[in-house]
């Protein structure tokens, strides 16, 4: 029995390089002393700020809504070419407001929404402010 693939492939050849580079020696510290009086103060104060700017992150990153990954699986799946135009018109439940029509293209957290009523208006929701896509009246529920 030969040692030959079960199927073969045509294709061109792949050559991989591989480089090997070797590190430097660790360069030796010099061992110098320097006199500084009032650097634990300038590190204390330093260290102050750090604490009051994490604070004020966590605060902002509260008050930030996450961003639903079901919406987001769903909205992936309906923008894609086959299902958009087999779920239509789709109903969008905002914090406020229920908008209704088709994904039209999503950029970065933004979907744009080709509005039914209004011909070719498009609308820019972000991806956070969706809170249930709807088709047909109940909640689309990914095949």
């Amino acid at each position: 029995m030969h040692n030959e693939p079960l199927l073969f492939i045509q294709t061109p050849p792949v050559y991989v390089r591989i480089t090997f580079t070797e590190e430097p020696a660790p360069l030796e510290e010099e061992s110098t002393s320097i006199f500084a009086p009032h650097s634990q103060e300038i590190e204390k104060k330093s260290v102050q700020l750090e604490v009051a700017r994490s604070d004020e992150e966590q605060e902002t990153v509260s008050e930030e809504k996450a961003i639903n990954p079901s919406v987001i699986r769903r909205i992936m799946y309906l923008a894609s070419s086959f299902p958009r135009q087999i779920y239509k018109p789709l109903q969008f439940v905002l914090s406020d407001e229920t908008v209704t029509g088709t994904i039209a293209r999503i950029e970065g957290e933004s979907v744009f929404i080709e509005l039914e009523d209004e011909g070719q208006t498009i609308a820019a929701v972000d991806l956070v402010e969706i809170e249930e896509i709807l088709w047909r009246g109940t909640p689309f529920q990914e095949r």
